[in-house]
């Protein structure tokens, strides 16, 4: 979560807070239509939020739980509607028009999935330098990209070389930086040289946390069928009605 620490002293920490919050910010909130990718993230941290954290969701999709569950998440978000941007009426379409909202101060909480997109803003002049972020309660969403050889490809040895590249220190490091994509590393860091991991635990600027902060604190995406069947209810629970 992104906020401006000149207009925000105390952010809210869950949805309970952020529910009082809006009431007291009228729309100086909002958050991407799902099925954006970081709007579908917003709705599954409330979904953890509201009904008992991550791990019923790892498991395969029941549907007596999902009727049980979901009723709460759609009535958190249908209740802060009218206290949005735009009193609800419309949602930015993409993570993008979000950062542009908050850059312009028409809202002044933001989002994002990338953990040094505050400090990569703030970099560019777009973002205020009393810019910074924080960790809802209970912990944040992380994922895990792969890198895979394809069974038919036409150079295997080639490619096991660059994957091994990726996977180094050096281009972990490049990586990680505000300025390039700003992705946590994969790597054990304690099991890594003085320097490198000195280089991997440093957080680029004000604006970001420091790595351990956001390790220690992730938390597993749910499977995919709950977040497509959250996504529907929330297009036909929220944006419909």
């Amino acid at each position: 979560m992104i906020y401006d620490s000149a207009k925000v002293e105390d952010p809210p920490k869950n949805m309970e807070e952020l529910q009082e919050w809006t009431e007291e910010n009228p729309g100086r909130f909002t958050y991407p239509a799902p099925p954006d990718f970081t709007g579908n993230a917003f709705i599954e941290q409330a979904l953890y939020d509201l009904a008992g954290g991550p791990e019923a969701y790892q498991k395969p999709f029941d549907e007596a739980v999902f009727a049980e569950n979901s009723p709460e998440v759609y009535e958190f978000v249908n209740g802060i509607e009218p206290n949005l941007w735009r009193e609800g009426e419309t949602y930015p379409e993409s993570s993008a028009k979000l950062d542009e909202l908050y850059q312009n101060g028409e809202v002044h909480l933001s989002m994002g999935y990338n953990p040094q997109l505050a400090q990569r803003q703030v970099d560019k002049g777009l973002f205020p330098e009393s810019t910074r972020t924080y960790l809802l309660e209970g912990g944040t969403l992380s994922n895990t990209h792969y890198v895979a050889v394809p069974f038919n490809s036409p150079n295997k040895a080639g490619a096991q070389v660059v994957a091994n590249f990726l996977q180094g220190p050096e281009a972990q490091i490049a990586k990680q930086g505000p300025e390039g994509w700003g992705d946590l590393t994969t790597l054990d860091v304690d099991r890594l040289p003085a320097d490198a991991r000195g280089a991997l635990t440093e957080t680029g600027g004000r604006a970001a946390l420091p790595a351990d902060v956001l390790q220690k604190n992730r938390v597993p995406e749910a499977r995919s069928e709950w977040l497509l069947q959250l996504e529907d209810g929330w297009q036909e629970k929220v944006l419909k009605e």
